[in-house]
């Protein structure tokens, strides 16, 4: 039986469509309802489950993209999804790299204070990675922004927020 697929505008949830119905009969469904791509053969119905949309977080910018940079996330930082916190490696035992990682609620190096949000997701695992992140005069969706495992509690994740707002990015 052939399975419709649609996606669903905008708020990158799955859809759950039935075949042979009219549009305006669908069910959203919430992320832990089932896994992606799951088919129930009792009725034919198949579920897809799409990511995270890069810049999904993002509420507004700044005119012609001044809110974004090109920025370099450094080696071993892992794979990033969209809407990631970060923060500049600054201070080390030799010169300061300029790179950015996930920013931990606790460091000595410079990464501590949250300066940036990942744009688009990027895989920096085994080298160095150029990728975009909006760094100045933006209002974002604190509840889509993904921080360090590190900052694990509300009181450390208003202190992450305050730290963006210091650089121009507010949280709403």
């Amino acid at each position: 039986a052939a399975v419709a697929r649609r996606r669903d505008p905008g708020c990158g949830r799955p859809v759950l469509l039935r075949p042979g119905r009219p549009q305006g009969r669908r069910r959203v469904l919430n992320q832990g309802d089932a896994p992606p791509a799951t088919e129930f053969p009792k009725d034919g119905i198949m579920i897809f489950a799409e990511t995270k949309r890069p810049l999904s977080f993002l509420l507004s910018e700044a005119n012609f993209h001044r809110s974004r940079d090109t920025i370099t996330v450094a080696s071993g930082a892992g794979k990033l999804v969209s809407g990631t916190v970060l923060g500049k490696v600054t201070q080390t035992g030799q010169p300061a790299t300029g790179k950015f990682v996930p920013s931990p609620a606790t460091g000595s190096d410079g990464s501590q204070n949250a300066t940036a949000i990942l744009a688009y997701p990027v895989d920096a695992t085994s080298g160095d990675c150029p990728a975009v992140a909006v760094v100045r005069k933006d209002e974002v969706r604190s509840d889509e922004l993904t921080f360090d495992p590190s900052v694990d509690d509300a009181t450390k994740k208003a202190a992450k927020l305050d730290q963006l707002r210091a650089v121009g990015i507010l949280a709403r």
